[in-house]
Parts: C-alpha cells; structure tokens; sequence
C-alpha cells in the first residue's frame, strides 16, 4: 500500500511539474478553502475570480472538477433587500443588471422572481425583448380595428402579418400592455364579454 501512495504522490508531483511548465498556476489549499466558502455562500463566479484573481472559466472549471452542487452547497439564501430590490427592478431593467448589482448569477434572479417572488409577467408587453411593436402601436392597431379596417389594411400599414394584426384585434395576443400582472381596460373589458356570451 505504500508503494501504491508513493506512486500516486510521484504522479502528482510529475504533473504540478508539467503544469507550472505550461504555465498553469496551481491551486494552493488555501485558495480551495475561500472558493469552497464563497461558492457556497452563493457569490458569482465574476465575483470569485476577483477575490482569487483568477479568470471566470478557471473558477467554473474547478467548481466543476470538485463536484460542487448547485443544489446542495449553491443554496443563496435571500435577504429581505435583496427580494426587494428584485420587486422594484424585475421588468424595469435587465436581469443581466439586476443579477450584476445583487453579485448573483443571472439564473438565481430569474429563479427568485418568477418561483418565489412570483413576476412571470413583468417583461410583457413592450418590455418584452421579442416585442415588435410598442404599446401605444397596440393601441392604434386596436383603434384602426374599431374603425372598420380590415386586418390585412392594417398589417399593410405596419409591415406585420394579417395574422398577427388578427390575434392582436381579437385580444389573443399582447394582452398585457403595462408591467405587472394587469391587462389593459380593453382587453379587460373583452374577456369579460367574451366569460357573458
């Protein structure tokens, strides 16, 4: 058996050789302890690699190699100013700046906001990032409707498909105009019309 651990120890050494060689800096015992710790507290990877001065990817690489879970030791634990900086700022700005001003990862405040905090619908409307038109070309699209034009009027008009100016008149698409949760009066009041019939 100790034949076997000083085998093992001659490898290890051969390899840190090799490594330092290529020009690889290697991880001392100490910096494995703080990444342990800050990974576990939930610090970013940005925020890791500045502590330990080392890039992004060499964090993710050993994080990876060393079998950190995200489940078990990445548990963040949220602070009341931390949720309620999410409730002021989710739909208002990117996640990518809420994410950066927090020192969270990107996917952690997405996760926050939409399981927890339940905002699935702050980035409607036009502060969707896949929207085409703003709210208020909604709002004309709708009023060009109650004055009689046709569909395929309309998409002429704003270089959209009829379908789609269609889905928008009859209140099957961009129902939600404003941040938040709530719908327009009008898509309000079709709804409702619609539940009478």
């Amino acid at each position: 058996m100790h034949i076997i651990t000083n085998d093992a120890e001659k490898f290890h050494e051969l390899g840190c050789k090799v490594a330092r060689s290529n020009g690889f800096r290697l991880w001392s015992k100490e910096e494995l302890n703080k990444l342990e710790i800050l990974y576990g507290n939930g610090t970013s990877h940005k925020i890791i690699a500045e502590e330990l001065s080392r890039s992004e990817n060499s964090i993710r690489s050993k994080v990876s190699k060393l079998y950190f879970s995200y489940s078990g030791l990445r548990q963040h634990k949220f602070t009341v100013g931390q949720d309620r900086y999410i409730k002021q700022h989710y739909g208002f700005v990117s996640v990518s700046e809420i994410s950066e001003h927090l020192g969270l990862s990107y996917n952690s405040v997405v996760d926050r906001a939409t399981k927890r905090l339940k905002l699935k619908k702050r980035y409607c409307g036009e502060n969707n990032h896949s929207t085409i038109f703003s709210d208020d070309d909604i709002e004309l699209i709708r009023s060009l409707g109650d004055e009689g034009l046709c569909a395929k009027e309309i998409a002429d008009k704003f270089e959209s498909s009829a379908n789609y100016i269609r889905k928008i008149l009859s209140f099957r698409a961009r129902t939600d105009l404003t941040i938040g949760n709530w719908k327009s009066d009008k898509a309000n009041n079709y709804l409702r019309s619609k539940r009478d019939k």
